[in-house]
């Protein structure tokens, strides 16, 4: 799965070139919709996500690190680390698309309230 990059710079950035509150609107509730999207499509990888893609190494100036050893080589362990990082990874992911998702909200009012004052 592709996860598109969502930034709220970028959208105020394509709205300036568009003109009518309308068309504005229209492409921040199609951004929300996107968005929304794919904050479920990151909760559904991480939850069918296959515990073997993951392999675990450490740069360091000593030898193999037995611990890293250990995490490759069992794999309930592996399979418990993965999980936890899927986790992390899935939460991080997420948080910022919730964030952008919210401003992106609170903009879309804006037009509309303004759109609507317009219209009255």
């Amino acid at each position: 799965m592709h996860i598109g990059k969502f930034s709220f710079a970028n959208l105020e950035k394509q709205l300036e070139e568009i003109e009518l509150d309308v068309e504005k609107i229209e492409f921040i509730s199609k951004e929300v919709t996107k968005c929304k999207n794919t904050i479920q499509d990151i909760k559904y990888e991480a939850a069918n996500f296959d515990t073997t893609e993951i392999k675990l190494s450490v740069k360091s100036t000593r030898p193999e690190i037995s611990l890293v050893e250990m995490l490759n080589s069992d794999r309930k362990i592996k399979r418990s680390v993965t999980n936890k990082i899927v986790k992390l990874c899935t939460k991080k992911l997420c948080e910022e698309l919730n964030d952008y998702l919210k401003r992106a909200e609170v903009l879309l009012t804006h037009y509309k309230t303004k759109l609507e004052a317009r219209n009255s």
